[in-house]
């Protein structure tokens, strides 16, 4: 049997196939990404997510976007779509990207954990603006939390509804319970399907 080699793609062809698709796809040095429809309880904790910071960030400068705005992470090379953003009012050069996050957040599955967790996380992590990058999970009560402070990332997890995730540098404060409102699990911490 013959292997064939992937298609890789232009930065340009990407961006005219995503003009049309009706599926999303992430792009990494020339190779698409199908990102798959999302569960209800990974949407309701990206909203929730996403209103929390929206309420804590009001007036502050900044702006908070959910789901389907690129992130560059690395100029015609990497283009990823995380699940919340904030960023400042000032990040105004591309239309439909953001390139100076301070927060970005994915809800994982059993399935993304490794990429959120490996090759998401190298890359977020070297983008300069970025602050903080939490992570959170759709199946328990877990938010983990990577954290600037001057030139090393700290990492801090939480793990009871009643915890606060503090964001210090934002002024920002959201209780672990606001994250999954409204999302069941069972008594094992997973979440009731």
């Amino acid at each position: 049997m013959v292997a064939t080699a992937e298609k890789l793609y232009t930065v340009e062809e990407y961006f005219a196939l995503e003009e049309t698709a009706e599926d999303r796809h992430e792009f990494v040095h020339g190779k698409l990404i199908f990102m798959p429809g999302e569960s209800k309880h990974a949407n309701l904790i990206g909203l929730n997510c996403a209103f929390a910071f929206k309420k804590e960030l009001k007036g502050k400068g900044f702006f908070v976007l959910a789901h389907d705005v690129r992130l560059i992470v690395e100029l015609n090379a990497i283009f990823r779509y995380p699940d919340v953003m904030v960023a400042p009012n000032t990040d105004q050069a591309d239309t439909h990207a953001i390139t100076q996050p301070v927060v970005i957040v994915e809800v994982f599955s059993k399935n993304s954990a490794p990429t959120d967790r490996g090759e998401k996380l190298l890359e977020y992590t070297q983008l300069p603006s970025l602050q903080h990058y939490l992570l959170i999970s759709q199946t328990e009560p877990l938010v983990e939390m990577y954290s600037r402070r001057d030139n090393e990332w700290v990492f801090s997890f939480y793990k009871n509804v009643k915890d606060v995730i503090e964001l210090a540098g934002l002024g920002v404060s959201i209780q672990v319970e606001d994250l999954y409102e409204e999302v069941v699990f069972d008594q094992g911490g997973r979440k009731n399907s």
